[in-house]
């Protein structure tokens, strides 16, 4: 009897340490499942571009920033807040959104279309070199667009908004420089 006992007993921690040591390989390997379990987003982004964002939507009420990525983009994703900095070329990937359903419009401050992915006409922005279609909207952001962007957001759904906004990279180094010198005038 007692022998069958210690049998079991050394059965027992023989099978938890195996499950130990599965475990711990586990977790020595994460990059290695995480690798295989991300989709590869960034192919659908265009070549040529300095910057992009993939969004998606969270059913009618919301957006999620999937990847950015590049030089000249800022987000706060749990804010849907997007930065691309003046001078680059960036591309808004919105091929996970079925365009006919939820389409998505660029507006100002004061609600008037500048981008659309809708066939509506829109203001010409000089220099922008502006392109929509139904996987994305593609633009330079220059002094023009920055003055007038603010929000992006579903035509058919106005509770799915998010920012957009300009950011221009000399002006946050004198800003910088400004904070650093302690603000001083003379």
């Amino acid at each position: 009897m007692r022998t069958k006992l210690l049998l079991v007993i050394t059965i027992f921690f023989v099978a938890l340490s195996l499950a130990f040591a599965q475990e711990n390989q586990q977790e020595q390997n994460p990059t290695e499942k995480e690798e295989q379990a991300e989709p590869a987003y960034s192919n659908t982004v265009p070549s040529g571009v300095d910057g992009h964002v993939i969004l998606d939507n969270q059913s009618t009420s919301g957006w999620s920033i999937i990847e950015s990525g590049g030089e000249g983009v800022y987000v706060k994703a749990g804010m849907s807040r997007i930065y691309f900095e003046v001078g680059g070329e960036y591309y808004l990937d919105l091929s996970n959104l079925d365009h006919e359903q939820i389409p998505v419009d660029i507006r100002s401050d004061s609600g008037d279309i500048i981008i659309s992915q809708r066939d509506i006409e829109t203001p010409e922005v000089e220099g922008a070199n502006i392109s929509a279609d139904e996987d994305g909207i593609r633009f330079i952001m220059n002094e023009d667009l920055a003055e007038r962007i603010s929000i992006f957001r579903a035509a058919p759904y106005p509770q799915m908004v998010g920012f957009i906004s300009a950011v221009n990279p000399e002006a946050e180094q004198e800003a910088d420089s400004d904070e650093q010198e302690g603000g001083e005038t003379e």
